[in-house]
């Protein structure tokens, strides 16, 4: 039992240190909190040459994208008992630690992006780069073909978003290590 709350608090406290504590306490509320809080820990844990945090949760592909049911149970464990979780840091190792730093650098430049090109929905560039990288991870990198098998699995994701963005996005995403 111990060990699933250390878990649950290492959950909490990196979603809290990239997103915002808001993103676990809204996690139940809001259908668009849930995308986002799964593809960035999507992007945590994977990604072909990213730095990662180790958890022990299963991912397979579902409608909106990379998903684990085993985080959503989590996190609506963590939001049950929130006020009885300890708030004080857990300690990540160094590696995990450089994974939360990298990812929120990351997630600023592609931000960035999304905001200079007019992108007002955050869950569909999430879900979008989610996945880009569930698909760079089982393919040598090609992004002309990433951004094909988007269209192909995601089309409504691939309109909104248009080829520039995308092609931005996968840039993004491959210099960082993600694809």
């Amino acid at each position: 039992m111990g060990r699933w709350i250390m878990l649950d608090r290492k959950l909490y406290y990196v979603i809290a240190k990239i997103l915002g504590e808001d993103f676990v306490t809204g996690y139940t509320e809001k259908f668009s909190t849930r995308i986002i809080v799964q593809k960035m820990l999507y992007l945590l844990t994977h990604g072909v040459r990213s730095p990662r945090v180790s958890l022990p949760y299963s991912w397979s592909f579902y409608l909106r994208g990379p998903y684990s049911p085993e985080i959503a149970h989590a996190l609506y464990y963590v939001n049950e008992v929130f006020d009885e979780i300890p708030k004080e840091q857990v300690q990540l190792s160094t590696e995990e630690t450089a994974a939360v730093s990298h990812l929120s650098q990351t997630l600023k430049l592609i931000e960035d992006q999304r905001k200079k090109r007019g992108i007002s929905n955050s869950e569909n560039v999430f879900e979008a780069a989610a996945t880009l990288v569930y698909f760079g991870e089982r393919k040598q990198f090609d992004k002309e073909l990433l951004i094909q098998k988007l269209k192909a699995f995601k089309p409504n994701i691939y309109k909104l978003l248009r080829t520039d963005f995308l092609s931005e996005l996968v840039t993004v995403l491959n210099e960082n290590g993600y694809c």
